[in-house]
């Protein structure tokens, strides 16, 4: 009963953020390098929680598929992050090697 319940708080948790990304991903905008570092840092948070109060209730199985899930959620929220502060490197000196002229 109590991992039926896990699964689908886990499973809700998940889903909201794969949103998240998806809406990252779709937005050109690189004003969102403070939302997304949030949204990264939250998953870590939750991660550790997954890991600490809810292994007891899971089995191996599902808790080795639940850390693949939430490595590849850290990897897609991690790569646009870098990608938003090399954009925002390379705008940084565009306008020094502009100002210098």
């Amino acid at each position: 009963m109590i991992e039926k319940i896990l699964k689908r708080k886990i499973k809700r948790k998940l889903d909201l953020y794969l949103k998240l990304i998806v809406k990252f991903m779709e937005s050109s905008d690189s004003s969102d390098g403070g939302s997304l570092r949030e949204a990264l840092n939250d998953l870590t948070r939750y991660k550790s929680i997954i890991n600490y109060k809810y292994q007891k209730y899971l089995d191996k199985k599902y808790l080795n598929i639940l850390q693949k899930k939430i490595s590849i959620l850290e990897y897609e929220l991690t790569s646009k992050l870098m990608y938003i502060e090399n954009e925002y490197n390379y705008e940084y000196e565009q306008e020094e090697v502009a100002h210098r002229r």
